[in-house]
């Protein structure tokens, strides 16, 4: 808008500005613009800490059952062993061998590894064979097989139980055991456990014992082999006998 004035005989123009309505849209337009782009700031930030929210509540809640779950497995009586059934049984006791596999009554199923309680047994010399397995859910099965011993072998501190396979059962019993002795074979410093199945001075001992039989070994008192070619025999009446040959004694 103009103006025009005159004072003194001189024009003057005075130019009054004031706000073109245009401009009053443009500046709502701002405002809405700034609100919206605030809302969906606070909009997305409300989404995040939901997400947030629910995983913290998913994750309280895993936890939870997670440690329901593991006291219901570990610390109640459903996975509890109720039976232990052992067989094949020989020379062994039932709690010797309960004992070394390391089982018993009322252990947590869950807690078991086979394998582990079966390596634990083969470390028995006696056990040649061992079995394990779940029959059920409750009982722990346990079947063996046991070494059957064959002979003692008198060596200079000790007497060697050496089963068929010519594993070494015991090396500090006193020959008390209903089985022949043989005398003369090069084996100290041999203990439990160790194997002579490859032996050739066990390998003889053990084609005389087998040729002997049990009706004359009953008799038996010392199979001497110090010297292969002349091995004798002591019989339990004080009897020293010469064989020519195994075949002597065969039974």
């Amino acid at each position: 808008m103009i103006l025009s004035d005159q004072t003194g005989g001189k024009r003057g123009a005075f130019v009054f500005l004031s706000k073109c309505p245009a401009t009053i849209p443009l500046n709502n337009r701002l405002r809405e613009r700034s609100f919206k782009l605030r809302f969906r700031r606070l909009h997305g930030l409300l989404r995040y800490l939901k997400i947030v929210a629910f995983l913290i509540v998913t994750a309280c809640l895993s936890y939870y059952a997670i440690v329901q779950l593991k006291h219901l497995f570990f610390h109640t009586s459903y996975f509890e062993i109720k039976k232990i059934e052992v067989h094949g049984l020989r020379s062994l006791s039932r709690e010797s061998v309960l004992k070394l596999a390391g089982v018993a009554p009322a252990m947590n199923l869950l807690r078991l590894d086979l394998n582990e309680i079966r390596e634990r047994l083969l470390l028995h010399p006696a056990i040649k064979v061992a079995e394990i397995e779940l029959v059920g859910l409750y009982t722990l099965r346990i079947k063996l097989e046991e070494r059957i011993p064959l002979m003692y072998i008198k060596t200079e501190n000790a007497f060697l139980e050496v089963a068929i396979d010519g594993k070494i059962l015991s090396h500090d019993s006193f020959g008390e055991g209903d089985l022949p002795i043989v005398t003369g074979l090069p084996l100290s410093g041999k203990i439990a456990c160790d194997s002579i199945a490859n032996n050739d001075d066990f390998i003889f001992a053990k084609s005389w014992v087998k040729t002997l039989g049990p009706n004359i070994i009953k008799g038996l008192s010392e199979l001497n082999l110090a010297n292969p070619s002349e091995p004798y025999l002591f019989l339990i009446s004080g009897e020293k006998v010469i064989p020519k040959s195994m075949e002597d004694f065969r039974d």
